[in-house]
This record gives structure tokens, sequence and C-alpha cells, in this order.
């Protein structure tokens, strides 16, 4: 269970532009329409690239209250091969290379969809594959796509028909039943957690139909399926699932909808990292949904939180930020979203609400850390 302390870590302030890849070697930033990839040893920068195509883009991403509501900003880069990233950005991925500088358009997601909110990156018999499904985005049928990418390129493996689902929120590969499990959104009846063999074809329900099941950070053990639920509507928590039996373990109630998570090596084990939003209430006109100031009730105060653990020694909340005054629908929730890491021991994260100082910030997990109490 998460006690009434948070438990502060000493978050330091180590970059000014927000971070979307990071290693020991190279790290990968982005401000105002361009991203910027850097020798983390010598902090010499190797690539700089414009994604502003249009005066208008240019325009948005010169001004950063406007480029958060017109949501400009990449979500997400994975490194491809040993000069290759992938960078997910405005409804396509990229692949560039940071020795010859080229950058190619790779797909362009179904419309609707600006970024899936997760790339899944992992490898089955000797070869790299990354999955993801469309977010919001529908196709020419209405059906909502999952894809798989190699180097053999893009396919589409399978797709919820029209109506089924609203969005993929996460697309997992699960190493020790060689299948997919698939977690989607956002109204009961399509909040779910699927699974499906590696070909594709048919996607079977899990457990589906109920917004405990609706989640967004998932991580997959060997017997077990650990999420975090995503839901405005109702107190959000932690779960275990037993994958034979399908039994669900609460393991902790947590302060808000979980939609970003990560996982950082630490030695020979990891920790497990999610953060929290402040998003409104749900059920309110959509006109008014963009501009309340009303919390949704699986918000439990106006902080967004980091929190680190796993099943075995529980979740602790070890850092948050009060979401700034702009309007939640129209300005996003507050979130600290992570980028692409594998830096060991060490928790990258970028807050979209910090008291004006935005960028990357990094929490050492071998430094002291204190309790202190609750603020409300």
């Amino acid at each position: 269970m998460i006690g009434d302390n948070l438990l502060i870590m000493n978050a330091k302030r180590i970059y000014k532009n927000r971070t979307i890849y990071i290693e020991d070697q190279i790290r990968i930033e982005y401000k105002r329409g361009k991203i910027f990839c850097i020798n983390n040893l010598t902090d010499q920068r190797l690539l700089q690239y414009d994604f502003g195509s249009t005066a208008f883009e240019r325009l948005v991403c010169s001004i950063p209250i406007l480029e958060r509501l017109f949501r400009l900003e990449p979500r997400h880069a994975v490194r491809w091969t040993e000069s290759e990233f992938l960078i997910s950005l405005r409804g396509h991925l990229y692949k560039i290379d940071v020795a010859s500088g080229a950058v190619e358009k790779v797909f362009s997601y179904a419309k609707g969809t600006n970024n899936p909110l997760h790339f899944c990156q992992y490898v089955r018999n000797g070869i790299q594959e990354m999955a993801f499904g469309d977010y919001n985005g529908h196709d020419e049928n209405g059906c909502v796509g999952i894809y798989r990418y190699s180097n053999k390129g893009l396919d589409k493996i399978a797709a919820f028909v029209k109506n089924q689902v609203d969005h993929i929120h996460r697309v997992e590969f699960d190493q020790h039943r060689d299948c997919y499990w698939i977690f989607t959104g956002d109204k009961n009846s399509a909040s779910g957690i699927w699974h499906m063999d590696y070909d594709g074809g048919a996607i079977n329900p899990f457990l589906v139909g109920d917004q405990k099941y609706r989640a967004c950070v998932a991580f997959i053990e060997n017997e077990k399926i650990l999420f975090a639920t995503d839901t405005p509507f109702e107190q959000n928590h932690i779960c275990s699932i037993d994958i034979a039996h399908k039994h669900i373990d609460t393991l902790c109630a947590i302060p808000g909808p979980c939609i970003y998570g990560t996982i950082v090596p630490n030695g020979e084990t990891s920790i497990y990292c999610i953060s929290t939003s402040v998003e409104p209430d749900n059920s309110l006109p959509k006109y008014i949904y963009r501009v309340t100031y009303k919390l949704g009730a699986g918000v439990t105060d106006r902080y967004s939180y980091v929190l680190t653990g796993n099943a075995e020694e529980g979740f602790h909340k070890i850092w948050k930020t009060r979401k700034d005054i702009l309007p939640m629908g129209l300005f996003q929730f507050g979130n600290h979203r992570f980028p692409s890491q594998t830096v060991n021991g060490k928790l990258f994260f970028c807050p979209q609400s910090c008291k004006g100082k935005g960028g990357t910030y990094v929490i050492d997990f071998s430094e002291k850390n204190d309790r202190v109490p609750e603020e409300r």
C-alpha cells in the first residue's frame, strides 16, 4: 500500500529541454519543433532537425503554450540501429540517421492518431521488432489497427472492428507465451485487456467491459501482469493479474489515472515507474470538459505524482508537482513523461507543470531520501 507520507527523492533538473531518449552515450532532446541528438559524454550536438514543415507549425512551435494546446510535441523516440532512431511526431513515424543526417518518413498513422501512446520494442528469434496501436485513429472502415515494424517494413497485423474499442492504449509483446497483450479504453464496454497470437488474426478478450481493466501502463512478467488503471471516473489502483487464473490482486490505490510508465534497470533488478495525471470530470459535456477545473472522481488532488516500486516491496510516491492553472481538457493533464531510457539506477522524467521550470529531471536511486508530510 501507499502510505500517507511522500517519499521525497532528490530530483535534479539536468537539462533545460525535454528529453525523449537517453542512454549513457547519447540523448535526444526536443525544443520548439526541433530535435537535437547529443553526445552525452562530450555534450557535443551530433544532429539537429527541424520538423516544422509548415509556416503554421513553425509559428505554433515557437510559442510553448500553443504547442501544448495543439499537441505538436513528439511522444516517443527509440534506438533502432547503431546510428538510427525512430521518432513519433504529428501523425508520422520517422527514422533519423545520426551518422548521415538523413531523415525518412517511415509511416503515416491512421487518420486521427497523432501519436501512439506506447511503442513496444523487443527482439524475437534474433530479430528486432516494434509493435503499437492506433490511438484515436481509424482506417477508412472505422477499424482500429495494430501494427508491427521490423527491418522488413511495417505491417498491419490485426484490427478491432468498427465501434468495438475507442483507443488502443498499449500493445505489449509477451516473450514467455509468444503473444501480444493489448490494453484498450475508454468506455466500459471498450475498456479491457485482450490477447493475440504473434502471427496476428483474432484479438481475444481476456478481461474486458469495466473501468477496472482500463490501463495505459502494464509490465509483463513470467506468470503475472502488473498494470495501473487509467480512469477519471473512479479510484485508480495498481493491480497484479495471475494470468493462468485471471485473478486480480489490488496492490494499492494511486492518486489519479496513469498514462505513462517506464522500467529503470537497477543492478540485477528493475524498478517499475509510473506517473499519475490530473484529469477533469469526464461526465461533463464536451465543451465544458475542455475548460472545466472540476476534477474527475478518480483524481484525489491537483498534483501529478511519480511512483516507483514492485509487487513484492510495494509502491512509493517519490515526487510530485502541482498541475498549473491552465484548463486540463485544453492543455493536457500535467503529466510527467518518461523518455525511453536505459541508464542504470537513474530515472529521467519531464514534468509538464513544474513552477515554470520544465525540461528534464533525474532521480538517482542510490542517493539518500527522506519522508515528508503530505501536502494538500
